[in-house]
């Protein structure tokens, strides 16, 4: 679970994640329709091999265990429409009380120093209580020549945020952009940005929001002024932030603490206690660098914040990605197991990563559990709700450069989330930020992308669970 940077630039993605190795484990029979599930081969021709072609969405080999479930914990109540009618669209997140999802669209295209490039636009949809679409806002960019923009959170008082993109030097290559934080606020029904102050960094965004108004996120220093980041370097870094209200219409910023040696720190997640969590960045002495997960909690006794490093499961790094009420931490991290998978016809050994949930009880962290994977050697716990539902992704064959799905662990082992739906959806999930992104709100409503048999549109949708 190493990651190398020697250099390292902003893009829309928002902040570097993590590099990692994917694949699964086990045998299985070629299904009816002739893809053979478990060879590494698309055996039918029509693009997709293995787990990834619908023939083998039941197979037992792409599902860990028995095929397709035969019920259905959850039903399809909207899918999210897009701006345009041929155009994309990725829910990324609820609002606290799920009446709201936040994400982004693609719609048309423009020309940025000589590049065509999509317009991304901010974009939330509103939802009635069974989950219904009832409006979609198409959020106003800081620039009238320019709509790149997306948006990853909101509270429940029309507070949303995340970054728009400014433009790279002229001299980058296309689509390559910084990310600054942004925020919209509604009001009578219409809605304004704000641009959340950056205290002289060069990128930044906000990733999280709480009802307080309080923002997580980042600030990128490109200290040498070369347009380009090795956070190996002490020259340029990144710092975990979080901004609040400072009374006067502005925000103040709070620089979270670091542990001694960290490179770099970024908050991904923000509850309503004021606990955040996220990542530190550490050298590992051999000119690469890994993640460690963290959580900071503000004491309002002495207006300060405090940090926990949070244990492993065995290997070397580890990542904080999100918070529910009660404080409970989930993301991801090594084992310092290693295994060997097929990987594009040759073989490789990976270190095994699991999705991993923290504790912490009277002041102390738990170790990690390990939640487990579909198959393989990855899994992700991305977001958990108020119950301790996470979602999140998992490999679920053994092919180490093979398919992720959106996975759920509901107090058991990990299942694939399309086979607790009806409808022959399939949830794919991949590294950008159009196919990977999943949140489930305190209630237990999902947002996740995927595709319907017959079509190969990929459409965001939210699931309510059938039953409480």
């Amino acid at each position: 679970m190493k990651m190398n940077m020697k250099t390292w630039c902003a893009t829309w993605a928002s902040f570097a994640l993590l590099a990692l190795s994917w694949g699964g484990v086990a045998v299985a029979a070629p299904p009816a329709g002739g893809e053979i599930c478990d060879n590494g081969v698309d055996d039918d021709g029509d693009g997709k091999v293995d787990c990834a072609d619908r023939e083998c969405r039941d197979d037992p080999y792409c599902t860990g265990g028995g095929g397709g479930s035969g019920s259905y914990p959850f039903t399809v109540a909207s899918i999210l429409p897009c701006l345009e009618e041929q155009g994309t669209c990725s829910g990324a997140a609820f609002n606290g009380s799920a009446t709201r999802v936040v994400g982004t669209a693609l719609a048309g295209q423009e020309t940025v120093y000589g590049c065509t490039v999509d317009r991304r636009h901010a974009v939330v949809w509103d939802l009635d209580a069974n989950g219904a679409v009832t409006g979609t806002h198409d959020l106003p960019s800081p620039s009238a020549d320019r709509d790149l923009a997306e948006a990853k959170a909101a509270n429940d008082f029309g507070l949303v945020v995340g970054g728009s993109f400014q433009s790279a030097d002229p001299d980058w290559p296309c689509n390559t952009y910084r990310l600054r934080p942004l925020a919209w606020r509604e009001a009578s029904g219409s809605w304004s940005f704000e641009l959340v102050p950056m205290d002289g960094a060069s990128l930044g965004a906000a990733d999280a929001v709480n009802n307080a108004g309080w923002l997580a996120g980042y600030l990128g220093f490109d200290e040498d002024g070369d347009w380009k980041f090795d956070i190996l370097n002490t020259a340029d870094h990144v710092d975990a932030v979080v901004w609040r209200p400072d009374g006067l219409g502005g925000y103040s910023i709070d620089y979270l603490p670091w542990p001694a040696g960290a490179l770099s720190t970024q908050a991904r997640g923000l509850n309503e206690a004021g606990r955040c969590v996220g990542s530190a960045l550490f050298p590992d002495g051999s000119g690469g660098s890994n993640w460690l997960a963290i959580a900071w909690d503000y004491d309002v006794g002495t207006d300060s914040w405090s940090y926990s490093e949070l244990q492993t499961l065995g290997g070397d790094a580890g990542q904080a990605r999100a918070v529910n009420a009660g404080g409970v931490v989930v993301g991801e991290s090594g084992t310092g197991v290693s295994e060997t998978y097929r990987r594009r016809g040759n073989s490789q050994t990976v270190e095994l990563t699991r999705a991993a949930r923290w504790t912490e009880s009277a002041g102390v962290w738990s170790a990690p559990d390990d939640l487990g994977a579909i198959r393989g050697p990855y899994s992700l716990a991305m977001a958990i709700d108020d119950s301790g539902r996470i979602v999140g992704q998992s490999t679920v064959q053994d092919d180490a450069s093979g398919p992720r799905f959106a996975t759920l662990w509901d107090d058991g082992p990990p299942v694939r989330l399309d086979e607790q739906v009806p409808d022959n959806w399939t949830f794919e999930m991949g590294n950008t930020s159009n196919n990977s992104s999943i949140d489930i709100s305190g209630d237990g409503w999902i947002v996740v992308g995927g595709t319907q048999a017959g079509s190969d549109t990929r459409q965001s949708l939210v699931l309510v669970p059938t039953a409480p």
